[in-house]
């Protein structure tokens, strides 16, 4: 039997969250992949099995249109080499969850030399591999979903230790092409994640402090001098709806005075405004050690957190300011990445 190409998806079960009556997809990060390395696309059977469904300020997430109440939980991960595979080749593809967006979950990483992207529908396991960048190098990469044509694209910006002279490149479904735009000015970057809304790509950067904003429909970027909140030891963009921006984080040196806090960012003032702080038993359940990782990602207006050592999640709804507990959204490794996953059977690769 021919295999899935670079990356094949195997899916896990599906799980409905018990506590919130929201759900939340978690992905982890892939282990290996295929080393076919074919660009075309494919489509297999359905799944079959028992089913029921943003280092300094961080974050990636796009804003959606979907409930995540009518979402299920799908945990998937690209299928690993074989053993003898590994044993011939050496290091094996190690793919990583970059983005999902109306029903799409799109996967990247290094094979050999080549940084390889592939683009996926988990509920149908249907894939395409999309052909090689101008500049082949490690990007970070953000989706973007038109549900209207049945098209996407893809935007790869400059990786947080990669070259930031390599300009901006945006993959398009319906020429199959990447295609060559502005240099993104920054010169320090605060992390490799991004959030995208509103037709809108955001960035953190230390040089020049504040945000970078990619605009689409111009490809050009611009700086927003949004300052960052004192002592504030890590943070997640987070895209939510009506043009809406929250930045997630720590405040506070000392483990006895940290807190989770949730600012908004006020665009007329270009300025980040407090709306929330999670509550202090959330937060050592969440957090049991000062340092330790935790991951934020969100969708329409809910904030989902998961950390390393908690088996589930906690989810904050912006709007009705609430906290929940839910089940099935724990990190699997250290190097675990999470995020919404909306499953839809009209989502095309092609």
């Amino acid at each position: 039997m021919e295999r899935l190409g670079f990356w094949g998806l195997l899916m896990g079960s599906v799980e409905k969250s018990s506590d919130s009556g929201n759900s939340v997809a978690c992905s982890a990060s892939a282990n290996n992949g295929d080393e076919d390395s074919s660009t075309s696309s494919k489509q297999v059977s359905p799944l079959k099995g028992s089913g029921s469904r943003n280092t300094s300020p961080l974050g990636r997430v796009g804003s959606r249109n979907t409930s995540p109440s009518r979402q299920k939980v799908v945990k998937t991960k690209p299928r690993g080499l074989e053993e003898e595979t590994v044993a011939s080749f050496g290091k094996p593809v190690v793919a990583d969850v970059q983005m999902e967006d109306g029903g799409l979950v799109c996967f990247s990483g290094m094979d050999g030399l080549t940084f390889r992207t592939l683009v996926c529908n988990p509920l149908m396991q249907s894939w395409r591999t999309l052909p090689s960048m101008h500049y082949n190098q490690q990007r970070q990469l953000i989706m973007v979903v038109d549900r209207s044509d049945k098209s996407f694209k893809v935007i790869a910006t400059s990786d947080i230790y990669g070259d930031k002279s390599v300009p901006t490149e945006v993959y398009d479904s319906k020429t199959d092409k990447w295609s060559l735009h502005q240099i993104m000015p920054a010169v320090n970057l605060c992390s490799s994640k991004m959030a995208y809304c509103d037709s809108r790509l955001y960035l953190e950067t230390l040089s020049p402090l504040g945000l970078m904003m990619y605009r689409l429909d111009t490809g050009q970027w611009e700086h927003i001098p949004a300052k960052f909140p004192r002592s504030l030891l890590d943070g997640y963009l987070v895209a939510g709806t009506q043009k809406r921006l929250f930045l997630v984080g720590r405040i506070g040196l000392y483990s006895t005075l940290q807190s989770m806090r949730i600012w908004e960012l006020d665009h007329a003032k270009v300025s980040w405004v407090e709306i929330s702080r999670m509550p202090p038993k959330y937060f050592r359940a969440l957090l049991r050690l000062s340092a330790e990782r935790f991951e934020c990602f969100g969708q329409d207006n809910l904030i989902c957190f998961t950390s390393w050592n908690q088996g589930k999640g906690l989810l904050y709804n912006v709007d009705k300011k609430i906290w929940s507990w839910i089940s099935g959204c724990a990190l699997q490794s250290c190097n675990s990445q999470v995020c919404f996953y909306e499953p839809r059977f009209d989502a095309s690769v092609h």
